[in-house]
């Protein structure tokens, strides 16, 4: 099974349960009781309350929907409803709540110009899971 050291970020690694007997013999040490002993590849002896084996943290997701449009400019905005074309921009006729615009990076979406219709899109944000 994988472990990491508690308290730390860092790269799990591979452990085995050992036996207090086991522990004692290779330790010298003598074993404490209740408590589970591990064992790396390398020998290196671990408390349980030494080790994280929690390491699937569940990560938290965000999804913002809306919809994606050029203005006559070439700047492409995310807004939060269908936007209708009004004079050079999309939102000019807006509420402010309605506008909430995103501005999105210009090489996003090259296929939308100011001539194309919006299109409806849903963006998820998470955290980048560690490479392990």
């Amino acid at each position: 099974m994988k472990a990491k050291l508690a308290g730390t970020t860092g790269m799990p690694f591979e452990v085995r349960e050992v036996s207090c007997h086991t522990y004692e013999e290779f330790t010298g040490k003598e074993a404490i009781p209740f408590i589970q002993y591990y064992a790396d590849e390398e020998g290196n002896f671990y408390k349980d309350t030494d080790l994280d084996f929690n390491l699937d943290h569940p990560h938290p997701e965000a999804t913002i929907s809306g919809w994606v449009a050029r203005t006559q400019d070439g700047l492409l905005g995310l807004l939060r409803i269908k936007p209708e074309r009004s004079g050079g921009d999309w939102w000019i006729d807006l509420s402010p709540d309605e506008r909430a615009i995103y501005r999105l990076p210009s090489e996003l979406f090259p296929d939308i110009t100011w001539d194309s219709d919006p299109i409806e899109v849903e963006i998820t944000i998470k955290p980048k899971k560690a490479m392990i």
